[in-house]
This record gives C-alpha cells, structure tokens and sequence, in this order.
C-alpha cells in the first residue's frame, strides 16, 4: 500500500476496486482512495477466498489444531 496524502476526519473519501485475478480459491485487487479528485491511498490486496456455507462444527475444528 501506499498512502499519497493526509486524510482527515471530515474527507470524504471515495473507492475504486478493480479486481485484477479471480480464481476459485484467491483474488488480487487493485484500489484506490480518492478525496477531492487526488490519489490519497492505493493498495494491491491478494485474498484467499473460502465457502460462505462452512458449519460451526467446521470452524470447531479448525480451532482445535
């Protein structure tokens, strides 16, 4: 990430996300923050991406390794 200049309570702040690489178990995205028109912050996130249905006894599970 890099951040170009100060944001300050009161900035409003508009994003860009521009999604770059989808694949079945990761994304990468580039994005952007704008206030007044200039680049105040960009970042490229790469996340790993898992099933919205997985039960409780899954996460019960992953918390016991």
């Amino acid at each position: 990430a890099r951040f170009r200049r100060p944001v300050v309570p009161g900035d409003q702040l508009r994003i860009e996300v521009v999604v770059k690489a989808w694949r079945i178990t990761a994304a990468r995205l580039e994005g952007k923050a704008y206030v007044d028109g200039k680049v105040a912050a960009e970042a490229t996130v790469t996340c790993r991406l898992v099933p919205r249905n997985v039960g409780a006894e899954s996460v019960e599970a992953a918390v016991d390794l």
